[in-house]
């Protein structure tokens, strides 16, 4: 089954993505990993497991090319390695939503990828103290 999306074009704001995400790691259950080697991925092979910004990008135009790279190399044309990917939506997506406040984005980017915040359980409570720690340096308001 397919998690649902956020779509960042509608303007939500920063509180409403935060809450968006955190419902998303508390309900998925485990971190989005590649099978071989226990990576994060945006998504993983059938996308029933998307990381923070996995969950923000819609599904008509995620685009696997840009599993393995950072925020950075998506939103700079000069330090990404392929260029097909500047052809696509996904491109014109993170230089227009995620760019603007890319430091926002990277920490709840950070707050998935971190092994130490996932058990066997799910999403941990060092991973809800985390997140929380995003909601004060942002001043986001909560709806948990």
């Amino acid at each position: 089954m397919k998690n649902k999306t956020m779509d960042l074009r509608t303007e939500p704001t920063l509180s409403e993505i935060f809450n968006f995400v955190l419902s998303h790691l508390l309900n998925q259950g485990s971190q989005s990993t590649q099978e071989e080697n226990n990576s994060c991925v945006y998504r993983n092979k059938d996308a029933s497991k998307m990381c923070s910004l996995g969950a923000l990008i819609p599904e008509e135009i995620y685009n696997s090319k840009i599993e393995g790279s950072s925020i950075e190399e998506l939103i700079s044309p000069f330090s990404f390695f392929n260029d097909e990917i500047y052809q696509h939506e996904i491109f014109d997506y993170f230089k227009s939503f995620i760019e603007p406040k890319k430091y926002f984005f990277m920490s709840l980017q950070a707050c998935h990828d971190n092994h130490e915040n996932w058990n066997s359980e799910g999403f941990n409570k060092k991973g809800l103290q985390s997140m929380l720690d995003i909601a004060t340096e942002w001043n986001l308001k909560l709806n948990i």
